[in-house]
């Protein structure tokens, strides 16, 4: 009996823990924004997002960037400036983050500024001609 328990309990635990990971589906640069699509995990009660690349360390995104599709969810990491990244997708259950799932390398591309709206060194809206927000910019 302690045996069949000892069994059932270690299966528990290997449940448990298979279905607190995250399945990355879809991954992709664009003009200075990254994003990441992933299956939901059982009990998780957010997600945390996290991003390194153009001399940034696992900075972690905003949770409105963070959004449910039903059957999927998806980050996007806008203002970024053209380089290599990955993203690290988290699930947070009781608080506590589980285990993390990791992108392959994300190639982010610069967008063109050239033009009208640019010339004379202007550079409007809230951006840099970099892609990151200007300083003070509220986005």
């Amino acid at each position: 009996m302690k045996k069949l328990l000892l069994i059932i309990s270690g299966l528990m635990c290997t449940i448990a823990a298979w279905t607190q990971s995250v399945t990355i589906t879809k991954q992709g640069g664009w003009f200075e924004t990254a994003f990441v699509e992933w299956t939901p995990v059982a009990n998780a009660d957010k997600y945390n997002v996290y991003y390194s690349g153009g001399g940034v360390t696992n900075q972690l995104i905003d949770e409105p960037l963070i959004r449910s599709y039903g059957s999927y969810f998806r980050a996007d990491v806008p203002g970024i400036t053209a380089g290599t990244y990955t993203l690290k997708v988290i699930p947070v259950v009781g608080g506590v983050e589980k285990t993390a799932a990791q992108t392959q390398n994300i190639t982010v591309i610069a967008h063109d500024r050239a033009g009208f709206a640019f010339s004379n060194s202007r550079i409007p809206g809230a951006y840099k001609a970099n892609g990151t927000p200007k300083d003070g910019a509220v986005v």
